[in-house]
């Protein structure tokens, strides 16, 4: 709910110094890794998108030096497979998890990184196998091993906080000495063959002062003996560059998404001229030469699957290296899982299996997850699996979505033995047989993550979060445009008569907030404004011209995660409107079809202060949520963490769900089922009264997590409330005046950082149900005068920002000035406004 990192999402489009200075922080929520954010881009992207990952298959190949094998990292250990394919040995085995084999020049050792979930630090074994040695110490987050000789290392680390720089450490440990730590965010560092130089990926800003890069940033070259440092190639790299020098020095291999997926490329190590090698279908990532040069083994992930491969260092046909079987250090049985439904079908769900040590298991290829928030690790199955693990008690936890009760089993793992279990969920309600169904309004099915998913994975995974309709975002991430080719303007075809996916757009503008545009029948460009230093560096269009685009081709647009503030913050008084600042502004003139109340990344109850204002002013503005999350990421919340539940009627029509969604007929959670109702009428009516009387009030509450409390709102005052007895289930039954008109609405609240829910606290809210007393509309001078106030404040920057020419200027500020009118006169009319 609370935004997990300290610049706003938009930074990763503009880097320069005058963005950053204009982007004040925000509330960052806790993660693993506090505090870790590079210079140029959020904490998301530097957890999500660039520390190690834990795969389910071949990840991060480094080659032995005489080429006979290849160590990799799997399952969460390391690995050594034959480099022409054939059994995988394990050479690692901990609760922890292992990751980024580098094998030392000599072929004795191979260093790694060791991650606890709280902590990341370098490791080196023997690479026959052996007790592995602990390396480096202390609170630093450090990843990258390379060597630089058979004795010592170079990584990337976080010393005290810091942001990443490139350091070197003696392969037995001690201390640390700083290599380039400059504190402009320097990573994956790669030592030239003669040891003279080292590539690095950094998003300094250019010597000539034109500013930051786009990314992770660019390539450089750090010279040892006089450290000048040059921009080798300006690539826009994304975390999986990954540079790696030729043996003879001359070429350096790396990753980049410039073609609009990650793919190979060389670079002349002095021209700095690149050339695209890969030319595949999958995804690649982790390229690393052979010790003569001549081939290139990296990653591929496509479909669910890790795949590792090798292809001629000049270009040509890549070929698999199969891994025919796995030798296991301990001793391993087999765990075959079958989940039903409450009818006995075969049903798909979220899995969490863990080992009596606390490491979570997967099957092999799954794309395996962790939450952010609470540090599970958990998977989507389509219903069954096979999966190896530990001998002994294991933990096999089963979800779907929040109609479900979560399911627990302990089983006895016996050595080469398999274990046959059929788990069988049970239904705590079923409101799809009543016609509501939920969405998730906000997701980016790709976001430049190591899973590569495509329109079959996402409904699949929908699938197992019981989420009915899934509304993707194409991503504008850096200067590409990533899953464009699935929008059609309609649904896709992956689409089912119980599950619908379509292709929509986020527009993201730096100054006003970002939409959700829904319903789509044409993609609307640009699809961002705002950012200097790019081609769009104008704030313009408005948003309003852009939700008049939408209605115009009967599409709808609403404000997601708005105000990135901590709980009790108000984008006012704290003069942060990052988010949602033209949001009043397009609600006042008609624009606004929808508004998140919920988001990953944003507190409710700031979201709330604000749009209960509106609606004290007779805007009936719909609640909606998003969860914002990126599948194609390992440390993410899943799709649905937060969604809407939306009464649209039977069959499931995405039409008619677009409607219901419009009209309010609908409330919005992240696990609480909650049903509302005044004098017998649903979220969205409007109960029109002849005179002041009193109204009967029902709320019911039925949750397969725990809750705690149930409120019931009026006019944004807490009229009466009720607590939850045995943790799950709280009804409500009241009769309450009515004096004039305003708004009623049901909000539930539960305990934070819950295993299972994948946000910061359990909490419902409905859409509001609206009074009209003697036909009047509500009237509030006091929330008038904060819009107002607001206005005043948009305009007062306005004449600080780029525009293309004065007409853009004016039109823009034009908007503000109507908005202004209008809640001014809503201030001083006492009948209030529509």
């Amino acid at each position: 709910m609370r935004t997990f990192f300290k610049f706003h999402l938009s930074l990763i489009l503009a880097l320069t110094t005058k963005v950053l200075a204009q982007i004040p922080t925000a509330y960052p929520i806790a993660t693993p890794h506090p505090d870790k954010q590079l210079q140029a881009a959020g904490q998301m992207y530097l957890e999500s998108m660039y520390l190690p990952s834990v795969t389910r298959g071949p990840w991060s190949p480094t080659w032995s030096p005489d080429g006979h094998e290849i160590a990799i990292s799997m399952h969460g250990s390391i690995w050594k497979v034959p480099a022409g394919g054939g059994e995988a040995v394990q050479l690692t085995s901990a609760p922890q998890y292992d990751s980024e084999p580098s094998w030392s020049p000599d072929g004795s050792r191979i260093a790694f990184v060791r991650d606890d979930d709280h902590s990341m630090h370098l490791w080196v074994v023997d690479a026959k196998g052996g007790v592995p040695q602990q390396v480096t110490q202390g609170q630093s987050i450090d990843v990258d091993p390379e060597w630089h000789s058979s004795s010592a290392l170079y990584y990337s680390s976080t010393p005290g906080g810091a942001p990443f720089g490139l350091w070197q450490i003696a392969a037995e440990g001690g201390k640390a000495e700083p290599v380039l730590a400059d504190g402009k965010q320097s990573i994956e560092p790669a030592s030239s063959p003669k040891g003279d130089r080292i590539v690095f990926v950094s998003a300094r800003h250019l010597n000539d002062g034109s500013g930051g890069s786009y990314g992770s940033g660019d390539l450089w070259s750090l010279d040892l003996k006089t450290k000048d440092i040059r921009l080798l190639s300006k690539q826009e790299t994304l975390w999986e560059a990954r540079p790696r020098w030729s043996p003879d020095g001359k070429t350096i291999v790396f990753v980049s998404q410039q073609t609009g997926k990650n793919q190979i490329f060389l670079l002349d190590a002095n021209t700095g001229i690149p050339v695209q090698l890969s030319y595949v279908p999958e995804e690649v990532f982790a390229p690393v030469w052979s010790p003569d040069g001549k081939q290139i083994a990296f990653v591929s992930s496509s479909n669910h699957e890790f795949k590792l491969w090798v292809m001629p260092a000049a270009g040509g046909e890549p070929k698999p290296i199969e891994i025919t079987s796995l030798h296991w250090q301990k001793p391993v049985g087999r765990l075959k899982v079958t989940i039903q439904d409450e009818r006995g079908a075969k049903t798909a769900a979220r899995v969490y299996l863990k080992s009596s040590d606390g490491r979570a298991w997967g099957p092999d290829n799954t794309f395996e997850r962790l939450s952010i928030i609470t540090g599970d690790h958990y998977f989507q199955s389509n219903g069954d699996f096979t999966a190896a693990v530990p001998t002994g008690d294991i933990v096999l936890e089963v979800m779907k979505g929040f109609q479900y009760r979560p399911a627990r089993r302990t089983i006895r793992i016996a050595e080469n033995q398999t274990e046959d279990v059929t788990i069988k969920l049970e239904r705590i309600t079923n409101l799809q047989a009543e016609g509501w169904y939920s969405g998730d309004n906000h997701l980016h099915m790709n976001y430049g993550g190591v899973y590569a998913e495509t329109p079959a994975t996402l409904i699949s995974e929908a699938a197992a979060e019981d989420l009915d309709v899934t509304n993707s975002f194409p991503t504008n991430h850096n200067t590409r445009l990533i899953d464009l080719e699935y929008f059609t303007g309609k649904p896709d075809p992956t689409s089912t008569s119980d599950r619908i996916l379509y292709f929509n757009e986020e527009y993201r503008p730096n100054f006003a907030g970002h939409m959700g545009l829904l319903n789509m029948k044409q993609f609307y460009f640009p699809v961002y404004d705002g950012y200097t230093g790019t081609p769009y560096g104008a704030d313009y269009p408005t948003n309003a011209d852009v939700l008049d685009a939408m209605h115009a081709q009967g599409a709808i647009g609403g404000y997601v995660h708005p105000y990135l503030l901590e709980p009790g913050g108000d984008p006012l008084s704290n003069k942060n409107f990052i988010g949602a600042r033209e949001f009043p502004a397009d609600v006042v003139l008609g624009k606004t079809d929808y508004y998140d109340l919920m988001c990953i990344w944003t507190d409710p109850g700031v979201a709330a202060s604000v749009v209960y204002r509106l609606w004290n002013l007779g805007f009936k503005v719909p609640l909606s949520a998003g969860s914002d999350a990126m599948p194609s990421y390992w440390r993410a919340p899943t799709i649905g963490g937060v969604r809407v539940y939306v009464h649209a009627g039977q069959p499931l029509d995405y039409q008619h769900w677009i409607q219901g969604l419009v009209k309010g007929r609908s409330f919005v959670t992240n696990g609480p089922i909650l049903r509302f109702s005044v004098n017998e009428r649903e979220p969205g009516d409007e109960l029109r009264m002849d005179s002041p009387s009193s109204i009967s009030i029902a709320a019911e509450v039925t949750s397969a997590f725990p809750v705690e409390a149930l409120e019931i709102v009026q006019n944004g005052e807490v009229i009466a409330s009720q607590k939850s007895e045995d943790g799950h289930h709280i009804k409500l039954k009241k009769s309450v005046p009515v004096a004039g008109s305003g708004w009623v609405a049901a909000r539930v609240f539960g305990p934070g950082k819950v295993h299972f829910i994948t946000d910061s606290y359990v909490y419902a809210h409905s859409n509001p149900i609206f009074l009209t007393v003697r036909g009047e509309k509500p009237h509030s001078k006091k929330d008038a005068d904060y819009f107002v106030r607001w206005q005043d404040e948009a305009l007062e920057v306005i004449p600080t920002r780029e525009f293309r020419t004065e007409e853009q200027k004016s039109q823009t500020v034009d908007l503000y000035q109507r908005a202004r009118t209008a809640f001014l006169k809503l201030s001083s009319d006492d009948k209030g406004g529509q």
